[in-house]
């Protein structure tokens, strides 16, 4: 299991506490199916209420595990 799934891991496990239930995307989501040889990012997708209604309270959740 490579550094960025296992961080994938640790936010979604704080996100899931919220009832915030993640979908990985991306380079990172692919890789978990076929061999990826860069993979820069995490990228996820979350219920877009969190991005329209409740957007502050998610980047205080994302700040609080080290993000910005």
């Amino acid at each position: 299991m490579n550094k960025k799934f296992k961080t994938f891991l640790e936010i979604t496990k704080e996100l899931n506490r919220h009832a915030i239930f993640p979908i990985l995307y991306g380079s990172l989501g692919v890789s978990r199916l076929i061999p990826v040889k860069d993979i820069d990012d995490i990228d996820i997708i979350i219920p877009n209420v969190w991005l329209a209604a409740k957007f502050d309270k998610f980047k205080k959740i994302m700040e609080g595990v080290g993000y910005k």
